[in-house]
């Protein structure tokens, strides 16, 4: 299989995190096809996942919301938030 240029990619990423955000019910049908696109990146598949997962969302605030209120930051362990981008309240 032949992948798609790298900025390519990276537009259709963020066009999935958009249709994602928007909250349509539309975006269905377009996120489905990126996840079944045999020619589709690993992580634009991830994108359209999690954006499907945000559209099913049934809660008025994100998931994170629960995690990032009432947090004591200086005393908060490295998973929550890492100097390198890897914690909890770095994912979106």
């Amino acid at each position: 299989m032949t992948r798609e240029p790298a900025a390519c990619d990276r537009a259709k990423i963020a066009l999935c995190d958009t249709l994602g955000t928007v909250g349509d019910a539309r975006a269905v049908e377009p996120l489905f096809a990126h996840l079944e696109d045999g020619f589709a990146s690993d992580r634009r598949r991830a994108w359209a996942a999690f954006a499907l997962g945000r559209l099913a969302e049934e809660r008025e605030l994100p998931w994170i919301a629960l995690y990032s209120t009432r947090v004591n930051y200086l005393a908060a362990p490295p998973s929550l938030s890492s100097p390198f981008g890897g914690g909890l309240l770095e994912l979106r």
